[in-house]
């Protein structure tokens, strides 16, 4: 993942490379299908995908730019300070993870691997 500014300098995005070379030619047929379905999404809990490319060797999907981390992360940074989340803290990143599945779900879209290194903590 790199993160770029673009040309005006103003948004940042976060740019995720794969080599093609390291992907099948299903794997990669896959990997397009789930960008352009994401694409079309439009609800703030799920990230969105600004634009895709690709050339011979690499597919570059430009994400928007989340500062933040991986909830996964802020668990342990939290765990390792001996802290914990408040209930309300905890009823609000599980109201938030709900309504985007519930729109996934609506969309007739399955997330098969919900785990907190996939949801950002912003």
């Amino acid at each position: 993942m790199w993160l770029c500014k673009k040309k005006d300098g103003i948004d940042k995005l976060a740019v995720k490379i794969m080599e093609k070379r390291l992907l099948k030619s299903d794997q990669l047929d896959r990997y397009k299908k789930e960008i352009y379905m994401i694409k079309s999404l439009d609800h703030p809990n799920i990230i969105n995908v600004r634009e895709y490319y690709e050339d011979k060797e690499r597919v570059y999907v430009c994400l928007e730019y989340l500062k933040g981390g991986e909830l996964f992360e802020e668990i342990n940074a939290k765990r390792k300070k001996l802290k914990r989340y408040t209930e309300k803290q905890t009823a609000r990143i599980i109201y938030q993870l709900t309504s985007a599945l519930d729109y996934l779900h609506q969309n007739n879209i399955m997330h098969r691997d919900i785990k907190p290194e996939n949801v950002m903590y912003v």
